[in-house]
């Protein structure tokens, strides 16, 4: 049974590592593995219940959420998992369900708090009570006045609605627009004569408010502290002297003297062996001495004796997390990720995920670093330069590849590959290795040559014949950057269908063509094309002009 016990363990971290790197489908191979040996683990389920959730199959992840619920009904990771799947699959109400019920188990939770809140944002949009443009109902009182109907048609107009609806102190940018002031006298009911009366009444009413809140501030604090007087009762003798000597290690640990500090939290400890906040606090006077061994070690008995004495979670997380980082002070970056992983388990906390990416990108960049040999990278260049004269381009891409890797400072590699993809007819990938290769170097002209070339077959004349036009910069004799701009003027253009395909394509141009003020702006062109011009002066909105126009989807005339 312990042999069968250990090999799904192992199966487990596979799956773990697979996770790690968005191998789902791995992932929840080696986790169906490990359920077959050890089919009563609930953390098998909902280990797999998020691999099924990262791949999208969320049916599955609730499947196994809810088993792993049944397996351990007191675990609130269970019902996290379940309730994350059902939120995803818009479910809301259900997800509503689970989180309430994981939170019946572990009413401190934070990771299910925040949970709740979130997906009760969904069901229950945020109203603003001190903020009448955050109501959904005022569009439909706006939509039944006559005039206020036409207003809703006008898009200057709901762009100023959106914008209050966010930020209601911007309410004085648009006190000169009778419109804005009828839609205020439909939403609220009242007569305003005048933008200058609202202003004040408005004022009046932020005043009164924050009274308000003032009064409710000064009334909770002396609820505050009457509670805390109430709640005063009689402490252990010995408790309450080893708190002393902790408030006497603390002082002597901001004043730096260190071994008086490990003599008070060592007595305060000895006085009340249950608290483990002793312990990590000797943990930081040896992290700041510089003795991370010594520091892991008190780290591994306070979560001994947090666990024994039912410790907050917080508390054993924040044990395990100095654990990770007297780890990464070591530069035992492997094990820095297993205590903060611990540490995650236990709580989340986002600086300690902070913490874990910087650590995974560390180990990744040194695993990259360690990989780098020129030398095999040149005989991997060569095997895919003979590929590619036998015209056996991907084989070539995997050669040209695996020379990236072992050398990728190398810019002539990238333009390689890029010659096979151009053969392949992956001409996106192509014009990535292009721009990359002229990152790293600038004054390469057969990169530039690539890139224009690519560009033309995606028939993108306007950028193939700037980047021809940067060949003949650096080599003004080219031939080729000459021939390819007299292609660039001849070639037909694309339909308007094909221009809007590809651009549609760049998610910077659909944000571009989604944010609200560039459309009012670009409607006004339509109109009146002379207004386009006195746009161009905001620089912003030139650079977003500008890139319409490249993608062909805009001409300035």
């Amino acid at each position: 049974m312990a042999e069968s016990t250990s090999t799904a363990e192992q199966f487990k971290q596979e799956g773990n590592e697979a996770l790690k790197t968005s191998d789902f489908d791995k992932a929840i191979e080696c986790y169906t593995k490990a359920i077959e040996i050890d089919p009563q683990n609930a953390v098998l389920y909902s280990n797999r219940s998020a691999a099924y959730a990262k791949k999208d199959d969320l049916q599955n992840a609730v499947d196994d959420g809810q088993k792993a619920i049944e397996l351990r009904p007191n675990w609130a990771r269970g019902y996290s998992r379940k309730g994350y799947a059902l939120f995803q699959q818009g479910k809301f109400e259900e997800a509503k369900s689970v989180y309430e019920d994981g939170l019946k188990v572990e009413p401190d939770n934070q990771s299910l708090k925040d949970s709740l809140a979130d997906v009760k944002a969904r069901i229950e949009p945020a109203i603003d009570p001190n903020n009448p443009f955050s109501n959904p109902q005022i569009w439909a009182k706006l939509a039944m006045n006559p005039e206020t109907r036409e207003y809703l048609q006008q898009d200057d107009f709901r762009m100023k609605l959106e914008m209050l609806r966010r930020d209601p102190s911007c309410l004085g940018q648009f006190m000169q627009d009778p419109r804005l002031m009828k839609a205020i006298s439909v939403m609220l009911g009242i007569d305003l004569k005048s933008g200058n009366q609202f202003a004040e009444e408005a004022e009046e009413a932020a005043a009164a408010e924050r009274e308000r809140k003032e009064k409710e501030e000064a009334a909770k604090k002396k609820a505050e502290a009457e509670k805390q007087a109430e709640a005063e009762v009689p402490v252990d003798p010995a408790k309450k002297e080893a708190k002393e000597e902790k408030e006497l290690g603390n002082a002597a640990y901001k004043k730096k003297e260190f071994e008086t500090a490990l003599s008070h939290y060592e007595k305060a400890a000895e006085l009340d062996p249950t608290d483990m906040s002793f312990l990590t606090n000797r943990a930081a006077v040896f992290f700041e001495m510089g003795n991370f061994d010594e520091c892991i070690k008190e780290c591994e008995k306070a979560v001994e004796i947090g666990r024994e004495n039912r410790a907050p979670f917080a508390m054993v997380a924040k044990a395990f997390a100095r654990m990770g980082n007297a780890c990464v002070k070591q530069e035992k970056l492997e094990e820095a990720l297993k205590y903060y992983d611990k540490s995650l388990t236990e709580d989340r906390v986002k600086d300690v995920e902070r913490r874990r990416k910087d650590v995974e990108a560390k180990i990744a960049e040194k695993k990259r670093k360690e990989y780098i040999n020129p030398d095999l990278s040149l005989e991997e260049k060569e095997k895919g330069n003979a590929l590619f004269q036998k015209g056996d381009f991907p084989g070539a891409v995997k050669h040209y590849t695996e020379a990236i890797q072992r050398n990728p400072e190398d810019a002539k590699l990238y333009s390689n590959r890029a010659a096979c993809y151009t053969k392949l007819a992956e001409f996106r990938l192509g014009l990535a290795d292009c721009e990359k290769c002229l990152e790293l170097d600038p004054t390469f002209v057969k990169g530039y040559l690539r890139k224009a070339n690519i560009e033309l077959a995606l028939k993108e004349q306007f950028k193939a014949a700037q980047t021809y036009q940067k060949v003949l910069e650096l080599d003004p004799g080219n031939a080729e950057a000459k021939q390819g701009l007299l292609r660039c003027e001849v070639m037909p253009p694309a339909s308007a269908e094909e221009v809007h395909r590809r651009a549609m394509q760049d998610p910077e141009v659909v944000g571009i063509l989604q944010d609200p003020a560039m459309q009012i702006i670009l409607k006004q062109a339509e109109e009146n094309p002379a207004a386009l011009m006195d746009h161009m002066k905001n620089p912003n909105v030139a650079q977003k002009i500008q890139k319409l126009v490249e993608v062909g989807l805009l001409q300035l005339r």
